[in-house]
């Protein structure tokens, strides 16, 4: 137990430092545990297999086989010597019989293609799946981060207050200023700790809703790798427009991929139901055999004479005839081709034909559901990012101005040239100005991920 505790302390560091999560690692933990996303992958995997299954459906044949066991009493016909026999009869019949669609309308080629157009869509639904956990991952992460962010923003004001509260004590001592002045920043002093204490528990809202979005308990351990974001680097791309942001998210968003795809399998549903009037050809054969129990041969014989001059051999004695033996003499083989033609069937393939047209507009007005909805959203998201740029470079001028300010200020209230209740005023404005530009600042970044997402960009803090 001794040796066991310093080697404890000596890993500490280690297992704490294994529990720091980037976004990278949040995003990917979201993407393996994300039920959702288990969801569409195993619905992609019954697509996989549904493929699999129209390949074998269409290149291999139908083979079954069958067995009998039949035991009669009474007056029953041997069907193996046609005679009758009074008493029990027992029988077994075997057969293999096998069969393989040659020319179908071509339905089973089409149905590959549909097959493999509803995998494309499966997959496609799974990755927007994926790129919508990502999506929230990220905003979820970005939270965490300005909320600590926020957090060293109120350390650093406490940081401040608690060196101006011991240079006042002095001053205040001296009979420089009077006490009113150090009971209010004493008063400072307190609603700084209630700004700490605030910017804490908005830290462990945030946390507790990534790791709901993570699956992960809320009991758990769990400490972020916070990013260095420079806000000199943060910028609007001008240059980019509407219409070649729009372009790229037709490209590469999953969602029309998926309802391209799906057009695609309607389409060919269309043409499995015109196949159904097409005439189809089958080739087919079976073979089987039979065994009973009242099959046998004679072993010994009498010989009479008709008229006493022609002779007549009796079978006198009887053996039952081997299995073996039986399932060779009775061994049948057939093959065959046949030749259907639809004719009537009740109206049922013209209603199926006219069902799969009419799904097929289905699918196309789906189609441009999800593009009039990709448009409003690559609309939203360009106007969010240029906005949010416009808004975070007038929150940092903003915050610079106040940061001026303060600095010049406190100048003058060491100097006694400035009242407590300006300097605090002016202060409580740096650090409204300094919060804003945090929120701006971490808004434009998750919008500008947003607007890289469109254009099928990775997301990344680096």
């Amino acid at each position: 137990m001794k040796l066991l505790l310093p080697l404890f302390f000596l890993l500490l560091p280690f297992f704490s430092n294994a529990q720091a999560w980037n976004l990278e690692k949040c995003i990917q933990y979201a993407l393996d545990n994300n039920i959702s996303v288990k969801q569409a992958q195993l619905q992609k995997k019954i697509s996989e297999k549904q493929v699999t299954q129209s390949y074998l459906s269409t290149f291999l044949p139908s083979i079954d086989a069958s067995a009998s066991y039949n035991i009669s009493v009474g007056n029953s016909v041997n069907m193996f010597t046609y005679s009758v026999i009074e008493g029990s009869l027992q029988t077994i019949t075997g057969n293999i019989q096998a069969s393989m669609p040659i020319f179908t309308g071509l339905q089973q080629i089409y149905g590959i293609q549909k097959s493999k157009s509803d995998l494309a869509a499966a997959t496609f639904d799974a990755e927007d799946i994926k790129n919508n956990a990502v999506l929230a991952v990220t905003s979820s992460f970005l939270n965490v981060v300005l909320a600590k962010e926020i957090l060293k923003v109120a350390e650093k004001q406490l940081q401040l207050t608690l060196e101006q509260v011991s240079a006042t004590e002095k001053r205040v001592h001296s009979g420089s200023l009077p006490e009113s002045a150090l009971l209010e920043l004493q008063a400072q002093k307190a609603r700084n700790e209630v700004d700490i204490t605030n910017a804490m528990n908005q830290i462990d809202l945030s946390v507790v809703s990534l790791k709901n979005l993570l699956l992960i308990p809320a009991e758990s351990g769990f400490e972020l790798e916070t990013p260095m974001v420079n806000a000199a680097t943060l910028s609007f791309d001008s240059s980019q427009s509407f219409n070649s942001i729009f372009k790229a998210a037709l490209a590469t968003q999953p969602s029309i991929k998926a309802a391209e795809a799906r057009i695609q399998s309607a389409l060919t549903s269309v043409k499995i139901s015109r196949g159904a009037f097409s005439p189809t050809i089958s080739v087919f054969g079976s073979l089987g055999s039979n065994f009973s129990d009242q099959t046998k041969r004679p072993t010994a014989f009498d010989t009479t004479y008709i008229g006493g001059i022609f002779p007549q051999v009796v079978p006198k004695d009887y053996k039952l005839v081997p299995f073996g033996d039986q399932l060779k003499q009775s061994l049948r083989k057939m093959a065959g081709i046949s030749l259907n033609i639809p004719i009537l069937g009740k109206g049922q393939r013209f209603t199926n034909e006219q069902v799969s047209r009419i799904q097929l507009e289905s699918k196309k007005l789906e189609f441009e559901n999800k593009r009039n909805q990709l448009n409003q959203q690559v609309t939203e998201a360009f106007t969010n990012a240029r906005a949010a740029s416009q808004s975070f470079k007038s929150s940092l001028k903003s915050y610079d101005a106040a940061k001026q300010s303060y600095e010049a200020s406190k100048a003058r209230f060491d100097n006694g040239m400035l009242s407590q209740f300006d300097f605090e005023k002016i202060r409580t404005n740096m650090v409204i100005a300094e919060s804003q530009m945090l929120q701006s600042k971490y808004t434009f970044v998750f919008k500008q991920k947003v607007l890289d997402f469109y254009q099928g960009k990775k997301i990344t803090l680096e």
